[in-house]
């Protein structure tokens, strides 16, 4: 198998590239080098070219088996600089990826989506038959990417979209713009939980080393029978009030203080997700990381960075602040 990963040295493609290696599958990688310079460790660029998705063509992937498809403008702040490019990264490439792929004679399509198209819900969790409320250019455009792939499936082109969790966890392109980093961070260097919400909103979880682990439990899948299909990435045990995030991030930071922003987040999202689907399509596969055990390893690497307020709020390990700085915004 030869599997071509792009966004290959983000957060999670500098994770999933070595596991992939490991598990002896032989893979490429292509990413635009925005986040080159972030994170806390080097990566390396042997099987990587850089380069963006909107400029890859039938001829590039030829000879490849699979796509694993990360790249993308990552996440809802990143997506409000430029609703424009957002689209254009996060719907435009993927659509002309996924149709150079199906040209090309690529077998399988692996999408990153995101569990964050569900947007603001109640209590209920949430299967993939629940309608989407997509709140941000960034969840929208995945919805519509979602839409155009999906309609793309064939008898000889397997396509899936992985609705991931939101990702927490180490990775050598570290990132502490996601709730158990930021919150571990806060801790670390300031000595207090600092929640930017009243606490009640639901969000689930997934390490971005399950999240990795999960596309390639779909590269070894028969994917034939699953092809077309959407399922929600993460498990039932990782649905978790804010609050309870923050209590579990605190036992790894013993006399931090868990203190809630004056002036809260706008972000009014919360949902609480099902992943039953996830779990009969791959029943060997489980996630097996969680939030306390990692913001303890969390905890070691900030030691060994030297983590201060100035540094984790810095385009290091902010993605929008770094994304401002590659477009010079």
């Amino acid at each position: 198998m030869k599997v071509l990963v792009t966004g290959a040295d983000g957060y999670v493609g500098s994770v999933l590239c070595p596991l992939l290696e490991q598990e002896g599958i032989d893979y490429a990688g292509v990413d635009v080098g925005f986040f080159h310079g972030c994170g806390w460790k080097e990566r390396s660029w042997e099987r990587v070219r850089r380069g963006d998705v909107l400029d890859l063509r039938e001829g590039d992937l030829e000879g490849l088996d699979a796509v694993c498809h990360l790249a993308a403008v990552s996440n809802d702040p990143m997506g409000e600089i430029s609703a424009d490019l957002t689209r254009r990264v996060n719907f435009e490439g993927t659509v002309h990826l996924a149709r150079a792929a199906r040209a090309a004679g690529v077998g399988l399509f692996l999408f990153s989506g995101s569990c964050s198209v569900y947007g603001k819900r109640g209590e209920a969790a949430l299967t993939e038959a629940d309608p989407t409320d997509p709140q941000t250019a960034y969840a929208r455009s995945k919805v519509e990417a979602e839409e155009a792939i999906l309609g793309l499936a064939s008898h000889d082109f397997s396509v899936i979209v992985l609705r991931n969790a939101t990702a927490y966890g180490e990775s050598p392109n570290l990132r502490l713009d996601l709730v158990v980093n930021n919150l571990s961070a806060h801790a670390f260097a300031e000595g207090r939980i600092l929640i930017k919400s009243d606490g009640t909103p639901w969000r689930p979880l997934i390490h971005v080393e399950d999240m990795a682990r999960a596309f390639i439990a779909f590269l070894r899948a028969d994917v034939r029978s699953l092809s077309g299909e959407i399922f929600n990435v993460g498990s039932m045990a990782q649905n978790y009030r804010v609050s309870e995030i923050a209590a579990r991030v605190g036992e790894a930071f013993p006399g931090c203080r868990i203190e809630y922003s004056t002036r809260p987040d706008v972000d009014s999202r919360s949902y609480r997700v099902d992943f039953s689907k996830l779990a009969r399509a791959l029943p060997g596969f489980a996630c097996r990381r969680d939030v306390a055990e990692t913001a303890r390893v969390l905890a070691g690497i900030f030691q060994a960075v030297r983590l201060d307020g100035a540094s984790f709020d810095s385009g290091r390990f902010i993605r929008v602040k770094a994304l401002k700085e590659a477009l010079r915004l």
